[in-house]
């Protein structure tokens, strides 16, 4: 099909600014809320390290008492978790 200039449907400048406009709110919306998820995977990869080292410190502290964990399989590299601490046996 041959679509000519005289066949397109022109539409009025003020309609192709506020469709610009929209297309550049929309992109803006979303810069903004990458920026957000970056922070916040940021926040939880830091929540992540402190809550490991205060589980490692737990670890260090706990006079253990461990019990074989009945819901591991038998290839399961940790079979055994602490009563007191609910860690498992060598995991720090």
């Amino acid at each position: 099909m041959d679509y000519s200039s005289e066949h397109s449907v022109r539409v009025p400048e003020t309609d192709v600014d506020e469709s610009k406009q929209e297309v550049i709110n929309i992109m803006v919306s979303i810069a903004a809320d990458e920026r957000l998820l970056a922070e916040y995977i940021k926040t939880i990869s830091i929540m992540k390290k402190r809550i490991n080292n205060k589980r490692s410190k737990l670890y260090k502290k706990c006079n253990h008492s461990f019990f074989r964990d009945s819901s591991c399989a038998s290839d399961d590299i940790f079979k055994y978790v602490c009563k007191k601490c609910k860690l498992y046996k060598g995991i720090y």
